[in-house]
Formats: C-alpha cells, structure tokens, sequence
C-alpha cells in the first residue's frame, strides 16, 4: 500500500489555541461562523444539549478532490465511448496539494479535447480552474463531471452521481457514539473563519467549540 495523500502540519506544535461557546435562541436555525485570531488546523464543535460533535481536519476537502480525480480517471477509462484508457496512469494527482489538483485537472480536460471518442472540445476552455483555491478546484469538478454527463460520445451518465466532491466534510459523532462522514451537518473553513450549516446550529441548544492552529 502506498499512501497517497499524507499531509502533516506540526512546526512548532500547537501554535494558535481558541475555545468559545454559544447558545441559540428559539428562532430558526440559520449558518453561524466564528472568526479567529489564526488559520485553523483543527476545529472541533459540540452541541452540548444533545451531545452531538463535528470535527474538522485541514486538508480534509483536498483529500476528498484527491479522490474524485482518481475516481474519474477510473471511470474515463472504463467508460466504452471514451477511446483512450490511460487518464489515470497520466494525470491521477500524484498528493492532495493545490497545486498537483490543478496540473491534473488540466491534463485530463486537455486530454478530453483531443480523445476522438468525446464529442465536446471545450472541456478546457470552459472548466480550466480560474484560480488555485479549493473552490475553484471543485468548481472545475463538478462542471466536467456534468460536461461528462451530457457528451454524447461518452457512454456513462453518472459521473456527476458517483464522483461530485463534497462541499464540505467533518468526522460526525452522534450521542450514541456512531460516527460518520458528513457532508451536510459540519464546519466549513476559509481562511480564520469558520462556519456551520443550519442543519448543525439548531435552535434552543448550548454549543462548546475548541480551534487548534
């Protein structure tokens, strides 16, 4: 086995250390963020009352980018209408950085304009990342994933269903110790600013939140 994304941030330990908590009034649940004095690591956030917890990892949503490249790439070769078959060995990322998304991103939609078996050749054109961000990346995703889905060369029609990346990602611990991945309770991050969905800020309970940067 060889690990392919391994991130490991830990110069100097723990550097930035933020602890807060918050209760909800009885209104509808709305997003919530919290602005830090640094650039979060690990963010940790517990609903008390009903003692639910949402835990985020810096890196998480590139892992998950990572993952849907290679699961396209996988696909694209599989796939009966598409006629070359070495996406993967060309253009899988070779880590989870920015960086190496972006160059991947770029060799399979240039890679796409010239298979003779995909009827569209504006895949680059219109779905080259504009920036080197996360957003931009899953941006660039899931428009070619429903470029995909409508080529008329291509043979599949579920890659926007099996290989869109989530938008968001934490570790989801329920009361009675079940612990999933979540992509619609959770904490989104950019930058210091941290934020969760109205589905994790309900109404009426206590919250306790720790940041580690």
């Amino acid at each position: 086995m060889t690990m392919i994304a391994n991130t490991q941030e830990n110069s100097m330990g723990i550097v930035n250390h933020a602890t807060g908590v918050i209760v909800t009034d009885a209104t509808a649940a709305s997003i919530e963020s919290v602005t830090l004095g640094f650039a979060p690591r690990v963010i940790r956030f517990h609903n008390v009352t009903d003692r639910i917890s949402d835990e985020w990892h810096s890196g998480l949503l590139e892992a998950a980018l990572q993952e849907a490249l290679r699961g396209i790439n996988a696909k694209l070769d599989a796939d009966g209408g598409v006629t070359d078959t070495n996406y993967a060995a060309l253009w899988n990322p070779a880590s989870s950085s920015i960086s190496d998304l972006a160059a991947s991103i770029r060799g399979i939609t240039a890679k796409l304009d010239l298979d003779a078996g995909v009827t569209d050749v504006t895949y680059a054109s219109l779905w080259n990342p504009t920036s080197e961000t996360q957003a931009a990346l899953r941006a660039s995703i899931v428009g070619i994933l429903a470029k995909l889905d409508a080529d008329g060369g291509v043979t599949d029609a579920d890659y926007a269903a099996t290989w869109t990346p989530a938008a968001l990602i934490s570790i989801h611990t329920v009361a009675n110790g079940t612990r999933t991945r979540e992509v619609t309770n959770g904490i989104a991050v950019s930058g210091n600013v941290f934020t969760m969905t109205a589905a994790t800020m309900v109404a009426s309970k206590t919250f306790a939140w720790e940041a580690l940067g």
